[in-house]
């Protein structure tokens, strides 16, 4: 099988982050897939017009002159087009992989973009979703005769290095980590109303874009906060290691979530939003605690007994936190990928 390997968000050094997961997947298969791997993607861009016409013309060109049996187009919103040209006219094998926005923005504004994705969903020959949570919520709009061509693949999965270490450490401070876009959607508003509650020693380090500052809020003097910014997967893995917990209260319907998969990895124990995908890999008490989402008590609370617990009930959840990452293991996500790629490569 020969893969043309589309997709319009790729990482660079000004957006190390920007895409990153859809990196992973094609760097796995890289290092695994035995027939031809060709990459078209489209790094971060502040102009679209010129990018997107580039991206597209690329497109056209590796369709046209290099050897091609499937294309798998990721971000369905922005590929669905060039899998239409992919099929009808050139005969190919086309699989899409939706992400969640790119499905999910154009269903809640009603747009021809969401008319054009069930179309694309309709003529393509398989369709990757992030979750289980995903995969029930695109059911209703796509019909239950379609549901076959429906697979579930998280994002990439994680890589599982085998370098962690269970934690046990429950002097204070209690380091917590924030990862991701900083935006009240995200959690960080329920972050800081609860982190202003606490009354003991607690560092919190955010990494990710900041989307809304919201850090002025935060006037506890038992709180120490460090704003890290944008990181690229490599830096990120040491603010792991220096952490004993993370935080993930997200109020977004995730299509995944795949960061706390990552921090679970590392041996970190996660709290997280009781809302779409995240209780698949958050179970409440076993390798990490659930919450309402938006509900900053309820995270002071879990908080407060994370910081009660022992050295053994720290690393008890340490190790069940590695246990779960291995499920989602890149090796094992990816070859799990190329598997169905395959049969629908069979299938005529």
């Amino acid at each position: 099988m020969n893969i043309l390997f589309v997709s319009n968000m790729y990482p660079s050094s000004e957006r190390p982050s920007y895409g990153v997961f859809v990196k992973n997947v094609f760097d796995e298969m890289q290092r695994t897939h035995t027939g031809k791997l060709t990459l078209c993607a489209m790094t971060y861009s502040k102009s679209k017009l010129w990018p997107y016409f580039s991206f597209y013309l690329k497109f056209l060109y590796l369709l046209m002159f290099s050897k091609v049996d499937t294309v798998y187009c990721h971000f369905i919103s922005r590929t669905s087009i060039l899998g239409a040209v992919a099929k009808f006219i050139f005969g190919k094998k086309v699989i899409f992989n939706i992400h969640g926005s790119d499905y999910l923005l154009p269903k809640n504004k009603n747009s021809i973009f969401h008319r054009i994705n069930l179309w694309a969903i309709n003529f393509c020959d398989g369709l990757v979703v992030p979750s289980n949570a995903f995969r029930q919520l695109i059911l209703p709009d796509i019909g239950k005769e379609l549901e076959p061509k429906l697979f579930v693949s998280p994002s990439g999965g994680v890589n599982v290095s085998g370098n962690y270490q269970y934690d046990s450490n429950s002097a204070l401070p209690l380091k917590c980590l924030f990862v991701g876009r900083v935006s009240a959607m995200k959690g960080i508003d329920t972050v800081i109303d609860a982190l202003n509650q606490v009354s003991w020693d607690i560092e919190l380090t955010v990494v990710g874009k900041v989307e809304q500052d919201l850090f002025a809020s935060l006037k506890n003097g038992h709180v120490s906060l460090t704003v890290v910014g944008e990181v690229t997967q490599e830096a990120l893995e040491q603010y792991y290691s220096q952490s004993s917990l993370f935080l993930f209260p997200t109020k977004y319907f995730e299509s995944l979530g795949l960061t706390p998969i990552e921090a679970m990895s590392h041996g970190l124990p996660v709290i997280g939003s009781d809302y779409g995908p995240v209780p698949e890999y958050v179970r409440d008490g076993y390798n990490g605690f659930l919450i309402e989402k938006g509900n900053s008590e309820q995270l002071l609370e879990r908080l407060a007994y994370f910081s009660s617990l022992s050295p053994t009930q720290r690393q008890d959840l340490s190790i069940n936190a590695v246990d779960t990452a291995l499920q989602y293991s890149r090796e094992k996500v990816v070859e799990n990928l190329l598997y169905y790629m395959e049969s629908c490569c069979e299938n005529e």
